[in-house]
């Protein structure tokens, strides 16, 4: 059973990094969020990805100040939720020493694969989603729709 979950994991996980690559997916996919007011895990991925392309030491400093205040610190008003306190003393220390631009990336695999499992088959199946898929192939969307009618009509 459990080899079967980190599978399904896995593969959720797959699937929310092709639609964070696609930029107007990405977009739908963060109002997605919103509706469903799940948006905190996606804010962090995005801060994340900011921060680790900051070459000055003292923007990324900046940076991991704000995220550590937004997301990790207890309290935070995006909070992460479930961080015990060894990991929130942990990107304590880390900030206010140097950040380097890795520190975040265990977090962030946490993050998106709690993100993923959450709300990826969700949003597969939603309107929004499926309204860009037929955006983006209407020849497919005309052939499902085919299909549809063909099926109701049986």
């Amino acid at each position: 059973f459990f080899f079967l979950f980190r599978l399904l994991l896995c593969m959720s996980v797959e699937q929310l990094r092709c639609v964070l690559a696609d930029v107007d997916l990405r977009d739908i996919y963060e109002e997605y969020l919103h509706q469903n007011l799940a948006w905190e895990n996606f804010g962090f991925y995005v801060e994340v990805e900011k921060f680790k392309k900051m070459r000055r030491k003292a923007k990324r400093k900046q940076q991991a100040a704000y995220i550590y205040h937004t997301f990790i610190k207890r309290g935070a008003k995006r909070g992460l939720g479930d961080l015990d306190h060894a990991t929130r003393t942990k990107f304590q220390e880390l900030v206010d020493e140097d950040p380097v631009p890795d520190m975040f990336d265990d977090l962030l695999e946490c993050v998106l694969g709690s993100l993923a499992s959450a709300t990826i088959h969700g949003f597969l199946n939603d309107p929004s989603f499926t309204a860009h898929v037929g955006d983006q192939f209407p020849h497919l969307h005309a052939e499902n729709q085919k299909i549809n009618a063909k099926s109701l009509d049986a």
